[in-house]
């Protein structure tokens, strides 16, 4: 069973708001429970364990795409002509 209720925010939350649920392509409703239930520790244990199991493993490999990225930008300055 749900509930409605109302809060009021700064305007510049609220956009930073918008764009963290359209990145993750949740309505607002879904965004404020998350976050309320992160906040007080409710999450879905699933969740959290999977978390602590893959996190690490998208850090890396968030590393490994910058480093891939920097590699591709020196290749890709080597065959541009000057400015």
């Amino acid at each position: 069973m749900f509930e409605r209720i109302a809060i009021t925010l700064p305007k510049d939350l609220k956009k930073v708001i918008e764009r963290k649920r359209k990145e993750l392509s949740l309505n607002r409703s879904e965004l404020f429970r998350k976050a309320i239930e992160s906040f007080l520790g409710l999450e879905d244990k699933s969740e959290k364990m999977a978390l602590r199991k893959y996190g690490p493993i998208y850090e890396a490999l968030e590393e490994e795409d910058r480093k891939l990225s920097k590699e591709m930008m020196k290749g890709a300055k080597k065959t541009l002509p000057p400015d």
